[in-house]
């Protein structure tokens, strides 16, 4: 993972999985700077919270959209 203070090169080294995502977001650069800035803070950010209960959260609010998702659409 890397990242940089400047607008025009901020990059996130995301997961293969999600390169399909990678590629739909780089039409949309204004866009996918504010992603690949959440999924830096989110992941690898300094914070308060340690890794593994990031990850953790992550995973139940996975759980949560994709019950959301099964309600509205069944």
């Amino acid at each position: 993972m890397t990242s940089h203070d400047d607008d025009a090169s901020f990059e996130v080294l995301l997961p293969d999985i999600w390169q399909p995502l990678d590629h739909f977001l780089s039409l949309h650069p204004k866009y996918r700077r504010v992603f690949n800035q959440a999924i830096d803070q989110l992941f690898y950010g300094r914070g308060p919270m340690a890794a593994h209960e990031r990850h953790y959260v992550a995973l139940m609010v996975c759980i949560c959209l994709l019950v959301r998702l099964k309600q509205s659409y069944y």
